[in-house]
């Protein structure tokens, strides 16, 4: 079971916070998977804070999936008190 659930795992190099990159990643496991009628996507965010917002909003343009689920999966620290943890939240629920 877990040979196959990481037979699905991919990890791609690039700047996390150019769109370009994004699509490239995104169209190379699109490549590897072949058509499937549902593409569920997990972004899995190692960066910092600070482009939380920035990077959710590349994600939004570049990477969502049309025919599955989105989630955007946030590595801690989520701010460094409750005032900044808040902002962090209210960025990435506008996007």
């Amino acid at each position: 079971v877990i040979q196959q659930f990481l037979s699905t795992c991919y990890y791609r190099v690039g700047q996390y916070h150019v769109a370009k990159d994004l699509r490239k990643a995104l169209n190379s496991v699109s490549e590897s998977l072949g058509t499937v009628s549902n593409e569920d996507r997990i972004f899995y965010l190692a960066i910092p804070p600070s482009r939380f917002s920035v990077v959710g909003e590349i994600v939004k343009e570049a990477g969502m999936s049309s025919t599955g689920y989105n989630r955007i999966v946030v590595e801690k620290p989520f701010g460094k008190d409750s005032e900044s943890c808040r902002v962090l939240s209210e960025g990435l629920n506008e996007r």
